[in-house]
């Protein structure tokens, strides 16, 4: 069964996840966002959700492992 943000656990890390991508895309570090698409990817969660703000209560941005 897929899990969604709905998960307090899930939105806290796409949240961090969030935080940590801006940071490093305001100071320019390409290697610190590919990092973190990475463990975007690791955690299940889809990397284009760390570019935006937007509402990720549905289900289409986390996978079950």
């Amino acid at each position: 069964m897929p899990r969604t943000l709905r998960d307090p656990h899930q939105h806290a890390m796409l949240v961090s996840l969030q935080r940590r991508y801006r940071a490093a895309v305001h100071a320019g570090n390409i290697t610190a966002k590919q990092a973190l698409y990475r463990e975007a990817v690791y955690l299940g969660i889809q990397p284009e959700l760390l570019e935006g703000g937007t509402d990720h209560t549905g289900g289409s941005g986390v996978t079950a492992s």
